[in-house]
């Protein structure tokens, strides 16, 4: 069904990231962004977060304050490596262990097609800071 078709595009993902996949697991709860609105959601556990490219603060926002308000969450973010950006300076120095991506990530849709491709490079953010700096 729909859910099994989530999980799987889910994991696809996973796949075209091996050091997030190796952290995050096959028991990993996945949750679809199609019925759950992760900005309104308390997070839990270990949490692997792929917002648009388009809005990154607010989620980035969203990773800081659950991890102020469960010091046992660990956040991993997959954002765009845009170094020039405020947020990058004022959200993510400060408060993540970040992890540049070699070359242009290639991202697939629900169904598991190609759906396109970053313009630039993308990191992945640890947090809180000091988590995630052993990881390959």
């Amino acid at each position: 069904g729909a859910a099994q078709r989530d999980a799987e595009a889910i994991m696809a993902c996973f796949r075209a990231l091996p050091q997030v996949a190796q952290v995050l697991g096959s028991g990993l709860t996945k949750t679809s962004v199609r019925t759950h609105d992760g900005l309104q959601a308390d997070w839990f556990g270990l949490t692997f977060v792929n917002p648009p490219y388009s809005q990154p603060r607010v989620w980035i926002e969203k990773a800081l304050a659950e991890t102020q308000r469960d010091p046992t969450l660990r956040v991993i973010l997959l954002l765009p490596a845009a170094t020039d950006t405020g947020w990058y300076h004022d959200l993510l120095v400060p408060h993540a262990t970040i992890q540049f991506l070699r070359g242009r990530l290639r991202f697939l849709d629900w169904d598991g097609q190609p759906a396109g491709q970053p313009t630039s490079g993308s990191l992945l953010a640890y947090l809180p800071k000091g988590w995630g700096h052993a990881l390959p």
